[in-house]
């Protein structure tokens, strides 16, 4: 039984923004189905799992992440927040850019 119990190096120390950041550019589903064959092969009545991960693109959360980092952007300098979507858009959607021109 004691193979089963997790160890200090099974567990994970998540950075709460980063699983934060992570969790809105994409959705995971988890899907739990039950192996026969191994549950078969090792004949000890405890069913046996095997786990399938499937990560899907979250096109809302990727916005609202843009839309944050606009607004911190159009907050650190100053600047309406409809100048800097204006600004954004016309130096191509890029971030760099963006603080540039509001440098200069």
């Amino acid at each position: 039984m004691k193979k089963y119990l997790p160890t200090n190096f099974d567990l994970v120390d998540y950075d709460r923004e980063l699983l934060k950041k992570q969790l809105d550019l994409e959705t995971v589903q988890v899907i739990m189905d039950r192996d026969a064959e191994r549950e078969a092969a090792e004949n000890d009545g405890r069913p046996i799992y095997v786990r399938s991960v499937k990560r899907f693109t979250n096109e809302e959360g990727m916005f609202e992440r843009l839309r944050m980092d606009l607004q911190r952007i159009a907050q650190e300098y100053g600047v309406d927040e409809d100048k800097v979507n204006d600004t954004f858009f016309e130096v191509s959607c890029s971030k760099s850019k963006l603080i540039d021109v509001l440098k200069g």
